[in-house]
């Protein structure tokens, strides 16, 4: 049964082919492709729509009040990002009852709005994670702690998890399997990359241990390094030398 709006468009789309020539028969034989198209195009501009309210209001609103993590939001398209998590939930959600559920092509939509959806969802939560560090980067009681490597981290774990997911997916394999089996490509990782995880891990311990702070002076013998800490993240130290040249330490 489909709904009134795809209906609709339905409609208006086979009188438009009528229109141009194309047979009943030959319209019949495309009904699911086109109901498909429809529910597409109507996904895309509630998207859209919803896009544009959603940045219209939060002008408005920043513009009355300013609110930091909001800002930050309206930067850099991030906003943009997080309403394209409408497209895959508006076709998961119409398609069931504008086309059979017995057609081949039902499934296969459905599963590339699956793995759209956690793309999307990627998407989304790595722009709040930049826009929640960004706006704790501006406020003067984060100011100096290294907060871009604990976003790092969270973006790192976000992506990993959702390439499991993924892989779950077009495998039809539970994620629990895939973790399973990915013990021994861990250790073989291990052999080869060992000193960029050493590396990770030694920037993930001295942000958890808070060794390093933004605005620190550091002094290295033998080395030119010798200024204030201007930028942390899980891989360098960036520092801004007395000098004002830019030095990194792994």
């Amino acid at each position: 049964m489909r709904t009134e709006i795809t209906g609709y468009i339905y409609n208006k789309v086979k009188e438009l082919m009528m229109h141009l020539g194309v047979s009943q028969k030959a319209i019949g034989q495309y009904d699911t492709l086109i109901i498909s198209a429809i529910v597409i195009i109507v996904a895309v501009a509630a998207m859209e729509i919803t896009y544009r309210i959603a940045l219209f209001a939060s002008r408005r609103i920043v513009k009355r009040k300013h609110y930091n993590f909001l800002s930050q939001m309206l930067k850099g398209k991030r906003l943009r990002k997080v309403a394209h998590l409408l497209v895959p939930i508006t076709i998961n959600t119409l398609l069931p009852i504008t086309i059979a559920p017995d057609s081949i092509m039902l499934h296969y939509i459905e599963l590339a709005a699956s793995i759209y959806y956690i793309i999307a969802l990627v998407m989304a939560t790595i722009a709040i994670l930049s826009a929640l560090g960004d706006s704790a980067f501006n406020n003067s009681k984060f100011h100096d702690r290294p907060v871009k490597g604990f976003i790092q981290v969270g973006k790192i774990i976000v992506i990993l998890v959702a390439a499991i997911v993924i892989i779950s997916i077009l495998t039809n394999k539970s994620p629990l399997y895939l973790i399973g089996g990915l013990g021994a490509f861990a250790a073989v990782l291990m052999l080869i990359a060992k000193d960029s995880i050493m590396g990770f891990v030694g920037g993930f311990l001295l942000l958890e241990n808070d060794m390093v702070r933004l605005g620190d002076w550091i002094e290295i013998p033998g080395t030119s390094i010798n200024g204030n800490v201007f930028d942390i993240s899980l891989t360098i130290v960036k520092v801004r030398n007395w000098d004002n040249t830019i030095a990194t330490i792994p």
